[in-house]
């Protein structure tokens, strides 16, 4: 076994090994084991197992399993694992949309080159900061700098900690104004009563926010209430949700489909790894149920699909060059009709405090 493994992974011709093992004794799964986990260390090529016979060859196994050598019952299995894994390497060959900010009033896709290094610095060290704080949630306002500085637009408009802070920003903004409750440990602000829209007028915005704050914190006292976010009302447009949920085996999955308060409800999502690339994104859009209403029926305008899928592919990239980012929501997306673009209205993001970049 060992001459012969060594002289297959020695053939350039050769990118991959399967060992096939059905015992003879009870001694030899275990040295045979022993003998693969040393080559693989030993070599950048894959190698799987199919180690077969009962409970004879479960010493084999334990070991295969101990040093991270994949087994399978089966040889069928194990081909078919190693075909898919030939897919997705030359999926994953296939260049990634590296992206820049949106010039403004364009109407075009962002060229092909890189966010730019000093924005990822501030992000990192935003990340840190964060878990410096033995926090894992970044707030709506944290979370829509962080898209930001990757070339999604969103909102303006600020945090307020007091009722005084929170006037002054919204006669910046100019009425009315829609009122969010901050905090990094809700997740659903309607489940706390927490959004007010088409706000006007001075005294209503410190009703609100004092309403706001004590409904908080009677429904969730142990959750840290930053404050209140203000934010310019955004008539018209469509709501949809454009998430990520990194799985511990696939890496990063991107969601597309419908949001609002809609989107646990009708679950009408699709899902794609990240990386993305633009026909992925494109496929994601077809098959959700909500498509038509988005490509617009009964005389509707169709909504702007080129910032949908811009937001996706940067989305895409942000996971990809942060690792550190487990989960992201942006709920809702307002997209407008085709040409207007469309803005991040809320969002929050998960983090994990190690593998910094």
């Amino acid at each position: 076994y060992r001459v012969t493994l060594n002289t297959v992974l020695k053939d350039k011709n050769v990118d991959a090994a399967l060992v096939i093992f059905t015992p003879a004794t009870k001694e030899l799964p275990a040295r045979i084991a022993r003998m693969i986990v040393k080559i693989s260390r030993l070599t950048k090529k894959p190698i799987f197992t199919s180690f077969m016979g009962g409970e004879v060859i479960n010493p084999g196994i334990q070991i295969l399993e101990g040093a991270g050598v994949p087994n399978y019952p089966l040889p069928e299995r194990a081909i078919a694992a190693l075909e898919t894994l030939f897919r997705y390497q030359n999926w994953r060959r296939n260049e990634v949309r590296r992206l820049t900010p949106i010039r403004s009033g364009s109407g075009k896709l962002p060229a092909n080159v890189k966010i730019n290094s000093s924005e990822k610095i501030k992000i990192n060290r935003l990340l840190q900061n964060i878990w410096s704080q033995k926090a894992k949630q970044l707030g709506d306002f944290e979370t829509m700098r962080v898209l930001k500085m990757y070339g999604i637009k969103v909102p303006s408009g600020g945090v307020a900690k007091t009722a005084a802070e929170a006037i002054k920003i919204a006669r910046r903004l100019g009425y009315p104004v829609a009122i969010k409750i901050t905090s990094p440990d809700i997740i659903h602000k309607t489940d706390v009563n927490g959004v007010r829209l088409n706000v006007s007028g001075d005294r209503p915005v410190r009703e609100i926010f004092n309403e706001l704050v004590s409904t908080a914190r009677l429904k969730m006292p142990e959750a840290e209430i930053v404050g209140v976010s203000v934010q310019p009302m955004v008539a018209g447009g469509k709501e949809v949700i454009i998430g990520v949920s990194r799985d511990p085996q696939f890496g990063p999955l991107i969601m597309f489909g419908l949001g609002g308060i809609y989107v646990e409800a009708l679950k009408d999502v699709a899902f794609r790894i990240a990386p993305v690339r633009p026909d992925d994104v494109e496929s994601m859009f077809r098959e959700v149920r909500a498509y038509p209403v988005l490509a617009g029926i009964r005389g509707e305008p169709s909504v702007d699909f080129n910032i949908l899928k811009d937001t996706i592919l940067r989305i895409s990239q942000l996971v990809i060059d942060f690792p550190q980012i487990m989960e992201l929501d942006i709920n809702p997306f307002k997209v407008f009709e085709k040409g207007k673009g469309g803005v991040a209205l809320d969002a929050r993001m998960t983090v994990k405090g190690e593998d910094w970049v």
